[in-house]
């Protein structure tokens, strides 16, 4: 499965409007192109590189753990994001 089957099998159901999902689906694969190349990024760091509020990366985020796409190794100063499975 791709990174964008994996996402939609398992977060698709918490939204109502196809535009909202399609909206955190691309937001969150460019969220793990980030990711992707500095696994020591901070949430801090996203927001400002996404362009997007530090609420919208936490929302992101979780999304993203909630998909087992993505896990926090360590503190969350200090610690790192591993990606996982279809997330590569």
């Amino acid at each position: 499965q791709t990174f964008a089957q994996t996402f939609a099998q398992k977060i698709r159901s918490r939204f109502k409007q196809e535009s909202s999902f399609k909206k955190a689906c691309d937001g969150c694969f460019r969220l793990m192109e980030f990711v992707n190349q500095n696994p020591n990024i901070s949430s801090g760091e996203l927001a400002e590189s996404l362009n997007l509020s530090r609420r919208t990366v936490a929302t992101y985020l979780k999304y993203l753990v909630d998909a087992e796409l993505l896990k926090r190794i360590g503190p969350d100063n200090g610690g790192y994001w591993e990606i996982l499975g279809n997330g590569k």
